[in-house]
């Protein structure tokens, strides 16, 4: 029988999905952390239609990217990330964090959950970090507080630490200012060999010296920040 269920260490179902998406991911890993990692899949016992994964931080669920392994329609990404955000709401966690793409499917999913979303265009670019042996700091999320640099939230996710700019009246974070950030010791401050950074889409200075810097930039189209209101349906 089909089901939507949450994923766990000793599921038939995981190891299914761990050698769909290995080396990328290590779900046999992930689905042991479940306070750090969500999966969610529709399935028929061992037979996985799709899969979405999310990770947990800052009290928020980040909602991370949806796998199908069959021919699916449009509902199966809609599906999953409502489940996932239900059963975060059911642990306690009723923030939550989703890219919305101002073009493409994923808008379309975004609006069918009820996103709520920050105004400001931006660009995600991964950077080069080059950490040195040790450094950073250990864990998934955390906060960046340093004399004379803005508040940063970071969440680590694989090989990238997200870094997310102060959050504004409404709960959502902003853009990361750029100018202060960009030339933090970043080799010290982070564990991983990248670190993704948010700009404003307007702003092309800050793109060309990112790209100066060996940057790559993450989506097709601009993104925005959005979330999806505790009491959403």
């Amino acid at each position: 029988m089909v089901e939507i269920r949450i994923l766990s260490a000793d599921d038939s179902a995981t190891a299914v999905v761990h050698d769909r998406l290995t080396p990328r991911y290590d779900v046999l890993e992930e689905t042991r952390r479940p306070d750090d990692f969500l999966w969610a899949v529709i399935a028929d016992g061992e037979s996985v239609v799709a899969a979405h994964r999310a990770l947990i931080g800052h009290g928020r669920l980040y909602l991370r990217g949806v796998f199908t392994f069959q021919n699916t329609g449009f509902a199966t990404a809609y599906t999953l990330a409502r489940y996932l955000l239900g059963e975060a709401r059911r642990r306690g966690i009723h923030r939550s964090h989703l890219w919305v793409e101002t073009a493409g499917r994923e808008r379309s999913i975004a609006e069918l959950l009820g996103a709520r979303t920050d105004p400001t265009p931006l660009h995600r670019f991964r950077v080069p970090a080059s950490p040195k042996a040790a450094s950073g700091p250990r864990g998934i999320s955390g906060t960046l507080d340093l004399p004379g640099a803005p508040l940063l939230d970071w969440l680590a996710d694989r090989s990238t630490t997200i870094l997310f700019g102060p959050s504004g009246p409404d709960g959502r974070p902003g853009p990361v200012p750029f100018g202060e950030a960009i030339d933090l010791p970043w080799d010290e401050l982070v564990a991983t060999p990248f670190i993704e950074l948010p700009v404003p889409a307007s702003d092309i200075p800050a793109t060309l010296d990112l790209l100066t810097r060996g940057a790559r930039r993450m989506s097709r189209y601009a993104v925005l920040h959005g979330d999806v209101a505790p009491g959403a349906p």
